[in-house]
């Protein structure tokens, strides 16, 4: 066995934490852990930067070699873009700066359309704009008695 293992003290916190229900256990082992991480890091930081240094150099360094092995010549990269570029502008809308500008747009309504009659409302479960009105006021009137018995 590891001589760093304290057996007495791990008995001791396995019974403490035995004999807490079980969301307190999990809080109470939590903040414990988590206090002896921020320890342990504390106490070994100059290993730990020294680790995420080396770690970050050899990202570095991949992604160096990633990127020259992939970088493209300009002349390739505008000879793309030049392809790309040939488009027919006729549908596009400049203005006297020759920028882009927005085409205004609007919702337009079919006036021949009718409105569905009301029967046929009430039978498809279509409340009126009248009964909406008084639900709607009697909710209101509804909360602000229940707020005024509170207070």
């Amino acid at each position: 066995m590891n001589e760093l293992f304290n057996r007495e003290a791990a008995a001791k916190a396995y019974d403490v934490v035995m004999s807490m229900d079980d969301d307190t256990a999990e809080v109470f082992v939590k903040c414990v852990t988590h206090g002896l991480l921020i320890d342990d890091l504390n106490a070994n930081r100059r290993s730990v930067n020294g680790l995420v240094t080396r770690i970050h150099k050899s990202i570095l360094e991949d992604l160096d070699r990633v990127v020259s092995k992939t970088a493209l010549d300009e002349r390739v990269v505008a000879e793309v873009i030049s392809k790309a570029i040939d488009w027919d502008e006729t549908g596009v809308k400049r203005d006297k700066g020759g920028r882009f500008s927005t085409v205004e747009s609007r919702v337009r309504t079919d006036k021949t359309k009718r409105k569905m009659p009301k029967t046929r409302e009430r039978a498809t479960g279509i409340p009126s704009a009248k009964g909406l009105a008084k639900e709607t006021r009697s909710y209101s009137r509804r909360d602000k008695l229940s707020l005024s018995r509170r207070e």
